[in-house]
């Protein structure tokens, strides 16, 4: 299996969706990247949680074509991978306990790198789950909403592991 992050945060991952406004090419072979967050690390502050929804369907619709191109179908199991940034510990912890009593994910939080302001990192996954474009969208907006009633944490992205 290839690891393949979508969208991420302060993360170091295997690239496979593009970033035109990168110089990047759908048909350039994944590349690992690494970059700060800092996009989301200056949002912490006051989210602003339509605008990430905004963003993080537009990447749905662009990662769902990559998944397509690489044969995954709706019919296929995978289990995704996903971070959200919370602005300390404690609000980090608050989060993996909302997020315990409502689903089945497995959880993990863990100061977020070079972050000097005391952000934190949610890391956590699903289980094995079939998926569509439409089901992506109802649970990303479901995992942006459970951060923002995490006390204002932001979910930052999702990635999966797809079969070769």
């Amino acid at each position: 299996m290839t690891k393949v992050v979508f969208w991420f945060g302060s993360c170091v991952a295997i690239l496979i969706a593009a970033d035109p406004s990168q110089g990047d090419s759908l048909s350039d072979p994944p590349t690992t990247y690494s970059r700060e967050s800092n996009e989301v690390h200056s949002q912490m502050d006051k989210p602003d949680y339509d605008a990430i929804a905004a963003k993080q369907l537009a990447m749905n619709a662009q990662t769902w074509k990559l998944l397509l191109a690489r044969g995954v179908t709706e019919q296929i199991n995978l289990e995704l991978d996903f971070t959200f940034v919370a602005p300390n510990k404690e609000t980090a912890d608050g989060l993996i306990s909302l997020l315990k009593e409502e689903t089945d994910y497995n959880l993990e939080s863990q100061p977020a790198g070079s972050s000097r302001d005391g952000n934190w990192l949610v890391l956590g996954s699903t289980q094995m789950t079939k998926i569509s474009l439409e089901i992506l969208d109802q649970w990303v907006i479901w995992m942006i909403l459970a951060g923002k009633r995490g006390n204002g944490c932001v979910f930052d992205g999702w990635g999966t592991a797809i079969p070769k």
